[in-house]
């Protein structure tokens, strides 16, 4: 909605650019990244959607899903007979995979997020300094060694 209203796409409209074209080149580009970050939170919801309602049973009860598979390891008691090899693997899985989308999706938010630039800006100093803060003390270390 802010995009809609802002002055190039006014500009655009002023001077007679079709709608479809409007939306195409000036308002589409912009909302991209904004699009491709929450189509990554919402596969992210997905995936833990369904694992949740096929451990809990609620899932669909003929497909072979990391869900399902710990709903069979519950069932199973496979906590208490030791079997680790039933509900580690599909629960690392599942976790993994979130982790690394959130990744991705923490990255795509600080790329367009025009508040967060201030806060790479400052990273990339805090490194700088830190590399430059070991480069003098190995430096001194050099010196020390070779007298």
């Amino acid at each position: 909605m802010s995009i809609r209203n802002r002055d190039y796409v006014s500009a655009a409209r002023v001077a007679g650019e079709r709608p479809w074209r409007v939306i195409a080149v000036e308002i589409l580009p912009n909302l991209l990244p904004v699009l491709a970050s929450q189509f990554v939170f919402a596969v992210i919801a997905a995936i833990l959607g369904e694992a949740g309602l096929s451990f809990l049973g609620l899932g669909a009860s003929n497909s072979s899903t990391l869900g399902t598979m710990l709903f069979y390891a519950q069932n199973g008691f496979a906590l208490a007979n030791g079997a680790w090899w039933w509900f580690v693997p599909p629960g690392l899985l599942i976790a993994l995979l979130g982790m690394g989308l959130s990744l991705v999706n923490f990255s795509i938010d600080e790329v367009i997020n025009p508040r967060l630039a201030n806060v790479r800006a400052q990273r990339r100093r805090e490194r700088r300094a830190k590399r430059a803060a070991r480069a003098s003390r190995s430096a001194r270390t050099t010196k020390e060694f070779v007298r």
